[in-house]
């Protein structure tokens, strides 16, 4: 009998009399995030689905209804057990002795779904549920092939994700490190650009007292000329005038020695005027 606990969430080629089951399948697994536990899950989550009370199992030719058992003994509500012979006695025996109630149930249901009656006799129900049990173990193997494949793809999607993740640390670290190199470098900038500044101002105040020093010597100097001018002035003076005191002396005593008349002679000539600006400005003669 197959292990209905792997029910899965995907679908899978949902023959249309199965419908239902795969409905209220999927509907536990998007309420409660999980697959049904085993048949009596779904069942019992038909059972409340139900909108009205079925008055008999053996109710036929209704179609489009579920006529869920109204005993839990299913073997009670099967005919033609004295149909068979002892093969087929021991082998339907073994199937009630070993399968579980709620399957039972389950089976029954769904044959009422897919055909609208209940199972003329015992053989048909044997039948029938040797079918339903293989359809549920080869769904349950797709489901669990499914299964197997969405976490493969879910195993990657993580290991996919966990490189990203990985890669982007890395980045992350890098522009850090990019970061700080780059803090470094723009207050090593700083500080050079502060020190140019404070040159500069050194520079321009030397620039500034190197000009006032220029102007007190160029001051100094208009002075110091001024000062000579003045003195070689007084020295002229002083010069001219000792000359003057000397020159009429010696005219006196050179006229009263010869007596000679004036003439045009150069020797008997006294100095024009000129000769004395001349002599102003060459002391020296």
């Amino acid at each position: 009998m197959a292990d209905n606990a792997g029910f899965g969430a995907s679908q899978q080629e949902i023959h249309p009399p199965d419908e239902s089951i795969h409905l209220i399948k999927e509907l536990i697994c998007i309420k409660t995030g999980h697959p049904p536990v085993n048949a009596d899950h779904i069942y019992s989550l038909e059972q409340h689905l139900d909108a009205f009370v079925h008055p008999c199992p053996t109710i036929r030719n209704i179609p489009g209804r579920t006529l869920p058992t109204a005993s839990s003994n299913i073997r009670a509500n099967l005919q033609g057990w004295n149909e068979m012979n002892q093969i087929q006695r021991a082998q339907v025996d073994n199937l009630f002795e070993n399968t579980p109630e709620d399957h039972l149930k389950l089976a029954y249901d769904q044959f009422i779904k897919k055909f609208g009656r209940a199972p003329f006799g015992v053989l048909e129900f044997y039948r029938f549920f040797l079918t339903y049990e293989v359809d549920l173990y080869l769904e349950n193997e797709r489901n669990k092939r499914t299964l197997r494949r969405q976490q493969l793809e879910m195993t990657k999607t993580i290991d996919f994700v966990c490189r990203m993740q990985t890669l982007l640390h890395s980045r992350i670290e890098a522009l850090q490190v990019s970061q700080a190199a780059s803090m470094q470098r723009e207050a090593y900038l700083q500080n050079q650009m502060q020190e140019l500044f404070e040159h500069l101002s050194n520079v321009q105040e030397e620039k500034e007292k190197l000009e006032q020093d220029h102007n007190a010597l160029q001051q100094e100097q208009a002075r110091s000329l001024a000062e000579l001018e003045d003195e070689r002035k007084d020295k002229q003076m002083y010069m001219y005038q000792a000359r003057r005191q000397e020159f009429p002396e010696r005219g006196s005593s050179t006229r009263n020695a010869s007596h000679a008349p004036r003439g045009r002679g150069s020797r008997g000539r006294s100095r024009p005027p000129e000769a004395l600006g001349y002599l102003e400005q060459n002391p020296a003669i």
